[in-house]
């Protein structure tokens, strides 16, 4: 199946079977909740592998003019970076059975992650290590960006970070006490369900991602990191069928 046939994102509900012959799409196309852009004044507040000069030594007059045209190349090459929160159904599940029968399904939640703390994280901690991000404020409490310091100390370079950059994340990307469990190491949860003969069982599970994007002067835009969530919310489309009549012999 190619990209272009995939249905569109519909946040109310997935795509609901209606043949026994035809196949659901894997996956629905992607829908933006909302994206922030990071302007040049908070590039300090941005770790983009491709300009590392945060990691740079510092001890020689040297190496800190090194690390300061690495900085002031991206800031020549960078216009703006894109903070982008979208969300797609993805087909988890298909189950049929001959019986009526109850069984246990399992699916995901959570964010496959690297970071061995990420429980003892918070959320904004989380967005901020995995996608390089230094958040300031909480970026679950609308305004916290604006009480936050509007600077920041950042080996020798002074991060003057926006007041409403935390505060736009939060409102625009739409993010809510709900998501908590989202951006958590990823975890299993089992459920008993009882399922009835002669009927298709499509199960479907709410998947999101956070990408951080680079565009550059030239308006190239490219990937830098992103995390992709499974919430835990999921939706089971049931198709009845009859079986086809016996032939008589």
């Amino acid at each position: 199946m190619s990209f272009a046939s995939l249905p569109a994102f519909n946040e109310a509900h997935p795509p609901f079977a209606d043949s026994i012959d035809v196949m659901p799409p894997i996956r629905t196309e992607s829908g933006t909740v909302g994206t922030v852009i990071v302007e040049p004044i908070d590039f300090d507040l941005v770790h983009d592998p491709a300009y590392p000069w945060e990691k740079m030594p510092t001890a020689t007059p040297r190496e800190r003019e090194a690390r300061d045209q690495v900085r002031n190349n991206q800031r020549a090459e960078v216009a703006q970076y894109i903070v982008s929160r979208e969300r797609l159904w993805e087909l988890a599940q298909r189950l049929q059975f001959a019986e009526r029968l109850e069984v246990e399904v399992t699916h995901t939640q959570g964010i496959e992650t690297t970071h061995e703390e990420t429980e003892t994280r918070t959320r904004t901690e989380v967005i901020g290590l995995t996608l390089g991000l230094e958040l300031s404020g909480n970026l679950f409490s609308p305004g916290g960006g604006g009480k936050a310091a509007a600077a920041r100390l950042f080996k020798g370079a002074r991060a003057q970070t926006s007041a409403e950059f935390t505060y736009e994340l939060t409102n625009e990307l739409q993010f809510q006490k709900m998501d908590s469990q989202t951006y958590r190491r990823e975890t299993s949860i089992t459920t008993r369900t009882e399922y009835a003969a002669q009927a298709v069982y499509y199960v479907w599970q709410l998947s999101e991602a956070l990408q951080l994007s680079r565009k550059r002067t030239d308006s190239e835009i490219s990937p830098v990191s992103d995390i992709v969530a499974a919430t835990g919310f999921t939706w089971t489309d049931k198709l009845s069928y009859a079986p086809p009549p016996e032939v008589a012999q």
